[in-house]
Order: C-alpha cells, then structure tokens, then sequence
C-alpha cells in the first residue's frame, strides 16, 4: 500500500512538472516573482570589523585619529527609516570608549567647522561635515546609498 501510494505522489509530482513546464518558461515564475524588492541588510560585528578603519579630523591623509576600528562595537546595513525610505543607511555603535573619545573630538570637530573621514586599508572611504556633536556612541551615514553602494561600504569596512 506505501509504495502504490508513493508511486502515485510520484506520478503526480512528475506530470504537475511536466505540465508546467514549457521551453523558456518555469513552473513557478509567479511564485518567484515579488512586487516588492527583497530589501538586503547586514551586521559585521566586532570581531568582522577591520581593525584598519582610521577615522580622521578633515579629509586629509594626516588628519588626527579621532577613532580606530577597534572602537567600534558593531555596523549596520539596512533600509532607510529617513527620508529616503528606498535608500540604505549605515548605523555605526561605538564602544563605551569610543563614544566616549567621539563625543570630545566631535564637538570640537563642530566648533571648527571640520569633516570626520572614515579611512580604509585603501585610502578614503567617505567624509562627510559634522553638524552637530555626536555624543551617544551611534552614528549614521545617511547619503542615500543605494543597495550595491551600500554593500560596497560594508566590504569595505570588513576584515
């Protein structure tokens, strides 16, 4: 009796197959097919982070350490809760310390009106004008970056 039953489901499952496919076309295109983007988001924890990322006062070479990698607990990738919901942003949490050191440096980033850059084993990443003192220990990079932007940056700031 099993092994008529499973001959039987075989035999369906086959010609349920069969009968859907046609050349050039897949049984299960409609199924595959979404109307929203499967949106993509990534975590690199203390441990994946490059201990080379250098963030700098100004957007030069010689610029003062203000961070290293090391004082980075974790960074994330994900949609966009901004103003540009299709966009990606990237979340930045400090360690104890380096909230600390970043909540000193960039209020004096501010006041001279400087850039933080964000420094990688292959030059500059990005720079950006601080506006405002950042002094909880998080911070995002918010330019809009679309999904392949945005996971060039994680790469980039991966081991």
């Amino acid at each position: 009796m099993k092994k008529s039953l499973l001959l039987l489901c075989s035999i369906f499952l086959l010609s349920f197959v069969l009968n859907g496919c046609t050349q050039g076309e897949s049984p299960v295109s409609s199924a595959v097919l979404s109307s929203a983007p499967e949106s993509f988001s990534v975590v690199l924890t203390k441990e994946e982070i490059s201990k080379e990322i250098v963030f700098r006062k100004t957007a030069a070479a010689d610029g003062d350490i203000v961070l290293t990698g090391e004082l980075i607990e974790r960074i994330e990738a994900k949609h966009s809760q901004g103003p540009s919901p299709n966009g990606y942003d990237i979340t930045f949490h400090l360690t104890e310390e380096g909230s600390k050191q970043l909540a000193e440096d960039s209020s004096e980033i501010v006041k001279e009106e400087q850039e933080l850059s964000i420094w990688g084993k292959d030059g500059i990443i990005t720079s950006a004008k601080m506006t405002e003192p950042i002094t909880d220990g998080t911070f995002v990079l918010s330019g809009s970056y679309g999904e392949e932007e945005a996971r060039q940056y994680m790469d980039q700031f991966a081991k």
